[in-house]
């Protein structure tokens, strides 16, 4: 691994050691090797697209009660490890405009390298592990799991996403609305059968749910 990055991995375990709402380093080591599996066939910078991946949830509103803190803080970091200023000034503009809900409203034509780092997240947030994760937050958060009045839901704005009814309803609309998000034709092709074994899930959840399993 580049010297960089080992640093850069270093400091990221660091900073999300306590985290237990699924936004922790195993998910950014998951992201980590999603961007390197899109690497293989999707053109980009390497070292800045697997920096943006392991960076970009340090500085995340979800995580942290001072983001602008916290980015100032990593441009230092990206400084002393010997990032270049076009560099970090790349990867900053990219962690800033990541996330799923900051595009929501407003969509941000990311460079390639923030493109395929920004599909690894996207795709962990689709299948099994991403189940689990969005009901470990919503059970540190104390959203209910689901609640059956609720009807099919459509994720528009930042707003409707930071205040979900309930987790299962909340996954279902978040999922369908990442598979529309995702940039590039690799991750694109592998959300597939993340999908599929989405798709499973939910109806087998209401259906159990319902008492008819």
């Amino acid at each position: 691994m580049d010297a960089r990055l080992q640093r850069v991995s270093y400091y990221v375990q660091q900073q999300l050691a306590s985290d237990h709402t699924g936004h922790d380093f195993a998910h950014v080591q998951r992201v980590v090797k999603l961007t390197q599996k899109l690497l293989q066939t999707e053109p980009a910078d390497a070292t800045l697209a697997l920096t943006i991946a392991y960076l970009h949830d340090v500085p995340d509103e979800k995580l942290t009660t001072d983001p602008e803190q916290k980015r100032h803080a990593i441009a230092q970091k990206l400084a002393e490890w010997q990032y270049q200023p076009n560099e970090i000034h790349l990867i900053m503009e990219d962690i800033e405009h990541l996330s799923f809900s900051k595009n929501l409203e407003q969509h941000y034509q990311l460079d390639p390298a923030g493109q395929v780092a920004q599909d690894a997240d996207r795709l962990d947030a689709i299948g099994p592990v991403a189940i689990a994760r969005t009901f470990a937050y919503g059970a540190v958060h104390g959203i209910p799991m689901y609640e059956p009045h609720v009807s099919e839901q459509t994720l528009t704005s930042k707003r409707a996403y930071r205040h979900p009814t309930d987790t299962y309803h909340h996954y279902r609309a978040r999922t369908k609305r990442v598979v529309q998000l995702l940039n590039t034709a690799t991750a694109q092709r592998m959300a597939g059968p993340r999908m599929q074994a989405t798709e499973r899930f939910l109806t087998r959840f209401v259906a159990e749910r319902q008492g008819k399993r």
